[in-house]
């Protein structure tokens, strides 16, 4: 009889839908949708704070206190459109990452390439030395649009941070 093979193909089928309805949830879940920019929350990584004036979010690693790890996701709205006046955009992004340099001897900014790659797309890198560890700077273009994610850490956790970096940048999307 066929009917036991219809069964067990009805079963499995719902067990698949159900498995990716659990996936496409879940994932939603991990969504960060602030301002006008969105990205998939690092595992392990929990959002601590947001800041209206700056467009910020701030993530850390779950439950982490005392650590230098953290992620910073700020978004500046422009007057023209980053896409079609690219060089514009760099230009302004290069002077204010100048003039913060000239503000500090020895410089706390370095490393400006604004033909980076990183989490495979194409970005303006640069990085901070702070008091708590150094800020690597990734800065995303598009339309009217400037979104800056600073990952900060300190030695040991290198890694750790660039990895969850990598989850943020990757993910990032501008609306």
């Amino acid at each position: 009889m066929p009917w036991p093979w219809l069964l067990v193909a009805g079963i499995t089928l719902l067990a698949v839908a159900g498995t990716v309805l659990a996936v496409s949830t879940h994932s939603e879940e991990n969504r960060i949708k602030q301002f006008h920019y969105e990205f998939t929350m690092p595992d392990g990584w929990e959002q601590i704070g947001s800041n209206t004036q700056f467009r910020e979010t701030d993530l850390r690693p779950t439950g982490a206190t005392g650590t230098a790890a953290k992620i910073i996701v700020q978004e500046d709205e422009l007057d023209y459109d980053a896409t079609a006046d690219r060089n514009r955009a760099v230009s302004q992004l290069r002077g204010q990452y100048n003039k913060m340099r000239a503000q500090n001897n020895p410089p706390a900014f370095n490393g400006f390439n604004d033909h980076a790659i990183f989490a495979d797309r194409a970005v303006i890198s640069y990085n901070e030395r702070g008091t708590q560890g150094t800020l690597d700077w990734y800065v995303v273009l598009q339309g009217k649009y400037e979104v800056s994610v600073g990952c900060q850490h300190g030695g040991s956790e290198a890694e750790r941070v660039k990895a969850a970096c990598d989850r943020v940048v990757r993910s990032l999307t501008i609306h």
